[in-house]
């Protein structure tokens, strides 16, 4: 009997594991891909702040993106970034009522662009590594990859060659809609970097990233319509997740790997997983149970 209690209690242990699993593992790295049929003149390593090795319980509950708050890749002043960000694009003012600035545009943002809001959040999300992929040769004006566009966890796609976001092209819909004009009506702001002499293909409308922004430079009102040319593509390539400013973002063809967003249609609910795992993880537990001791 004491040898069957103990088998008993192994394997109960280890499906317990099992079920919970182990901590999704975060992004670590950008290593650049060629442009311009040139080797990058920089090695390459994140210029903000890193996620989390592992995903894990943050300090405090998020805001934003408080449905990561029991597990999450970025921490309190990660999700402090993504909400300053996401407030200079958003809060436009000029919005009538009492008082005059009420964050009325803001607050339309938050409840009505769920998908805007997914991919911003996109930084903090537990299961970021698994959307990421590794462009060798990135076109000049980064919208697509030239060639050798690999899913992470591919032969020469590891954590440490990551420097693509794929998108689903569903998503990507999602979010803009036909041609971005849902936006039009608040509008965006944008900030403006320093004046160049020769345009960047990747950048033409010469915005400042988020991550290297100071406190000299200005911005820009914009009516994403007409200032992307109804092209999510466009929109993509100067709208990036905060934090993630560096990486190439990608639309790709829909499949089970690239991001579909995660409270919008709630992709992301764990709660149906949880459910099944508890249920399975019981009925094998009354199967062994029974073997064991009967």
């Amino acid at each position: 009997m004491h040898t069957k209690f103990v088998t008993f209690a192994f394997v109960v242990v280890a499906l317990a594991g099992l079920c919970a699993g182990e901590a999704q593992q975060c992004v670590q790295n950008f290593k650049p891909a060629t442009r311009l049929g040139e080797t990058p003149e920089f090695e390459g390593g994140l210029d903000t702040i890193h996620p989390y090795p592992k995903a894990r319980k943050p300090g405090a509950a998020l805001h934003p993106c408080k449905e990561f708050s029991d597990m999450s890749c970025c921490s309190n002043v990660g999700a402090q970034e993504i909400g300053d960000a996401f407030e200079h694009l958003m809060n436009i003012g000029g919005s009538g009522g009492v008082p005059v600035d009420d964050e009325r545009c803001y607050l339309k943002a938050k409840s009505e662009h769920i998908a805007l809001k997914d991919y911003f959040c996109l930084y903090c999300n537990p299961n970021q590594l698994k959307y990421m992929g590794c462009c060798d040769v990135v076109a000049n004006d980064t919208m697509s990859c030239s060639s050798g566009l690999k899913k992470y966890g591919e032969s020469g796609c590891g954590i440490e060659d990551t420097n693509t976001v794929r998108i689903c092209k569903s998503f990507a819909k999602e979010l803009w809609g036909k041609d971005g004009s849902k936006y039009d009506g608040c509008g965006m702001m944008m900030w403006v970097a320093d004046p160049v002499a020769v345009e960047d293909p990747a950048n033409p409308n010469n915005w400042l990233s988020w991550g290297a922004l100071e406190g000299k430079h200005g911005d820009d009102p914009v009516t994403p319509s007409v200032t992307w040319s109804k092209d999510y593509k466009e929109f993509f390539r100067d709208v990036k997740p905060p934090l993630f400013d560096q990486f190439y973002v990608i639309v790709v063809d829909d499949d089970d790997t690239c991001y579909k967003g995660y409270v919008l249609n709630n992709v992301g609910s764990p709660a149906p997983k949880l459910f099944s795992y508890s249920k399975l993880l019981i009925a094998i537990v009354g199967v062994i149970a029974s073997l064991v001791f009967n």
